[in-house]
């Protein structure tokens, strides 16, 4: 604890320039891990435990092939809205 506590005094009294950079580092940091555990949470298998048995669901689908069938599915969307306004 007396470390972070050394860190914050020493970073306060860095330049604007330096606190921004730390700043803008820890949160790409936070939000890369929680990216992390949330994109490696789709692609685990989840295991169910009962008293009589152990039931193994498939894994879920991986994030990049929802978010894959998500435009590809918003592109012929689009691309039928624009096809039906040009022939109007």
């Amino acid at each position: 604890m007396k470390k972070v506590i050394s860190f914050i005094r020493t970073l306060r009294s860095q330049s604007l320039e330096t606190r921004r950079a730390v700043l803008i580092a820890g949160s790409f940091g936070v939000t890369g891990l929680i990216a992390l555990v949330w994109i490696g949470s789709f692609g685990s298998s989840h295991v169910q435990y009962t008293a009589e048995t152990t039931v193994i669901e498939k894994p879920s689908e991986s994030p990049f092939s929802i978010i894959k069938d998500s435009v590809v599915e918003m592109y012929g969307s689009a691309s039928k809205g624009y096809d039906s306004a040009i022939n109007q």
